[in-house]
């Protein structure tokens, strides 16, 4: 009979990061019989020193590594350990394993590059590894095409129970500054929903002056946003099954890797924040804001020669010329964008993840008759993310 290993996974629960990675350990647990995993989201140093830890020592442990001291605490231990967070800076030597932070930075500029913006800013947290690290690759892509980015440091405060741990109003001038339109990048969803709540309030347009996108693809501050927010989705389940990968090959012995593992994030998950392609053709973007307004619904290219001054044939044309697409190829782009989000609340019916508010779960047969080119079950398969194998993760270069 297999020896039972007892597993501590320390993380806090409030982002959709951290349950993300834990489903991804669960599923090594499940998968690999002997583990025990007991969970705990308070943590802090003295943590080996409580009676319930000293009761019974773990053979491994997996934790959202956030303090320095703690580490060093945890070492004295001689207990296998894997940090699933790029929270310290400087970094500790530690085995990690966690997105490509730099990759995700960079993935937003060019999203933002692909939509015509000029003006860029982002909106971080300067003391964390992860938030430097995306605003450098954020920052690079950006210089490479010649471009600049105006960095908005947050820093944390203490604040009583129930206020912000920031206050962002004080870029309320700042902002006002910044050529129009602006693409803005918060380093994750929380603070992104928060600037587009001051962006709102200083009376710009979400997205037609100011595009914003955060990371993570949290489906409540998403959806609970001022303005549905655009994300960035990061392989969560697979960096929890990686990280428990890993922890099995160093209690079994085996040497861990001097650099950290790396995932790159998933894809850009566009919501209203940031749904909008920046023109100089007034006709063309009047137009594309009536799509947008419409989701892509029950409207043909008809329907938007009625909204400009138009011809039929003229739309057409500035419509290649500024966008590279046609009218009718916008209008199945918005559309596929809104099916997206329809099926993922199939398979999430308590998510936010729906563009126009709050809805009921849609019927798959209702989706077929105007989405027609593909089967629900086969769209879910197709985005559904695959764990992979411990020889599969990439290791930093």
């Amino acid at each position: 009979m297999a020896t039972v290993k007892h597993i501590r996974l320390y993380a806090e629960m409030a982002h959709s990061y951290n349950r993300g990675v834990l489903l991804g350990v669960a599923r090594y647990a499940r998968e690999n019989p002997g583990w025990d995993v007991s969970f705990s989201y308070d943590f802090a140093p003295g943590l080996t020193k409580s009676p319930q830890f000293a009761e019974r020592l773990p053979q491994g442990i997996l934790i959202t590594l956030n303090n320095a001291d703690l580490w060093h605490e945890l070492q004295t231990l001689n207990i296998p350990l894997v940090n699933i967070s790029n929270l310290l800076d400087p970094m500790v030597p530690v085995p990690l394993v966690t997105v490509d932070d730099f990759a995700v930075g960079k993935l937003a500029a060019n999203y933002f590059l692909t939509r015509g913006f000029r003006s860029f800013a982002y909106i971080g947290l300067p003391k964390f590894r992860f938030s430097q690290k995306r605003l450098e690759g954020f920052a690079a892509t950006l210089a490479s095409a010649g471009l600049g980015c105006q960095s908005l440091p947050c820093e944390l405060r203490k604040a009583p129970s129930g206020e912000r741990p920031w206050d962002l109003d004080k870029y309320g001038d700042l902002l006002r500054q910044m050529p129009k339109p602006m693409a803005l990048f918060g380093c994750y969803d929380v603070l992104a929903s928060e600037i587009a709540a001051v962006i709102v309030k200083l009376g710009y347009v979400v997205p037609d002056e100011v595009a914003i996108v955060g990371v993570d693809d949290d489906e409540i501050f998403c959806g609970l946003s001022c303005v549905p927010m655009s994300s960035i989705r990061l392989p969560m389940v697979q960096i929890g099954y990686q990280a428990a990968s890993v922890l099995a090959q160093l209690m079994d012995g085996q040497a861990a890797s001097a650099q950290p593992i790396l995932l790159p994030p998933t894809e850009v998950i566009t919501r209203r924040s940031s749904d909008i392609h920046v023109t100089s053709d007034a006709e063309v973007a009047a137009v594309m804001r009536y799509i947008r307004q419409c989701d892509g619904g029950k409207i043909n290219v008809s329907d938007l020669v009625k909204q400009t001054k138009l011809s039929r044939r003229a739309l057409e044309m500035r419509f290649r010329a500024a966008l590279g697409r046609s009218p009718h190829q916008e209008i199945c782009r918005v559309q596929m964008e809104r099916a997206a989000m329809l099926l993922a609340r199939i398979d999430n019916p308590t998510g936010f993840a729906n563009a126009g508010g709050a809805i009921d779960q849609p019927d798959a047969s209702s989706l077929l008759s105007h989405f027609s080119s593909f089967h629900p079950r086969q769209y879910r398969r197709r985005r559904k993310p695959a764990v992979p194998q411990p020889q599969g993760a990439q290791q930093a270069q």
